[in-house]
C-alpha cells in the first residue's frame, strides 16, 4: 500500500469520527478494504483519489468545507483544501483538492450527492470507515463494463476480476441493487465485440501489482458477466471458489 493511500484512509478515519455526517465512502478505497477483508491479495490496484457519496440533504458549501477541512487538518495540520470543480445542487458537492503547505496537490476528493443501498463499517488499522456494500460495487462496475466507456474503465475489469475471485453474490442482489442505484446494465457491445481494443486499454493500465494476463481476466469476466450479458434473471449464486454460477 502506498503512503498516499495510507494518508487517504487516515483522512477518512478522521472524517467518519463525526457519525452524524451523512457521508459514505465508495470507489477503489472501499474495494481494497473489501478484498483485504476476504484476505485476497493476488491483485492489488493503487488509487490516488477519494470517492464519497453525501446521502442526506445537500449541504451548504461552507458546511462541507468545514467538515472536510477539519478531517484533513486532523490527519495532517499542514494540509489545506480547495474547491476545483463546480458545485451542482442535488448532484455533486464539487471536486476538492488537498494540498500541502507549499500548495502542492496531495490528493483529490469527489463527493456526489446520492443515496446508497446500504452501508457497513470497514476497518483500516485503528480507523473505522463507513463504506458501500460489495453488491453496490459490483452493480456500479458491471454497468460501466456493459457500456461504451469500458475502454476508459479498464480499472473496473481488474476490480471485478479480483472481487469475483473471493466474493460470492447472487444475480438477484446485483439486479436489485442496479435498479435501486440507477446503474443501467447495457449491451456489453465493447466488451464482447472489441476485444482487441479492450486488451489495449488493459495493457496500458498501470499501478496494478500482480496484474494477470488479459486472457485470464477476460475468461473469468466472460463467465461472471454471462447472466447480465444475456439479461437472464434466473436466480443463481456465483461461487467464487469454483468461478461458476449455480442455480439457487
Amino acid at each position: 500500500m502506498s503512503k498516499n493511500e495510507e494518508l487517504m484512509y487516515r483522512i477518512l478515519g478522521k472524517l467518519f469520527e463525526n457519525d452524524e455526517a451523512p457521508i459514505v465512502c465508495k470507489g477503489a478505497l472501499i474495494t481494497k478494504l473489501v478484498l483485504a477483508q476476504e484476505n485476497f491479495s493476488d491483485v492489488i490496484r493503487e488509487t490516488k483519489d477519494i470517492d464519497l457519496n453525501w446521502t442526506g440533504e445537500p449541504p451548504k458549501p461552507e458546511e462541507l468545507e468545514a467538515l472536510i477541512g477539519n478531517a484533513v487538518k486532523k490527519a495532517d495540520p499542514t494540509f489545506n483544501i480547495k474547491y476545483d470543480r463546480e458545485y451542482i445542487p442535488g448532484k455533486t458537492t464539487g471536486g476538492i483538492t488537498v494540498t500541502n503547505a507549499i500548495g502542492k496537490q496531495i490528493l483529490t476528493m469527489d463527493i456526489d450527492i446520492k443515496g446508497v443501498t446500504g452501508q457497513k463499517i470497514y476497518n483500516f488499522e485503528a480507523d473505522r470507515i463507513r463504506g458501500v456494500l460489495p453488491t453496490e460495487i459490483f452493480a456500479d462496475k458491471i454497468a460501466a463494463i456493459s457500456g461504451d466507456k469500458v475502454f476508459r474503465r479498464a480499472k473496473d475489469i481488474v476490480d471485478v476480476f479480483a472481487l469475483s475471485s473471493c466474493i460470492s453474490v447472487t444475480t438477484d442482489e446485483i439486479y436489485n441493487t442496479s435498479a435501486q442505484t440507477g446503474n443501467e446494465i447495457k449491451a456489453f457491445d465493447g466488451f464482447l465485440n472489441r476485444k482487441d481494443d479492450l486488451q489495449h486499454a488493459y495493457d496500458k493500465l498501470r499501478g496494478v501489482k500482480g496484474k494477470p494476463p488479459f486472457e485470464t481476466v477476460y475468461e473469468r469476466l466472460r463467465a461472471f458477466l454471462a447472466p447480465f450479458i444475456e439479461h437472464d434473471r434466473t436466480a443463481r449464486v456465483w461461487k467464487a471458489e469454483t468461478a461458476r454460477w449455480e442455480d439457487i
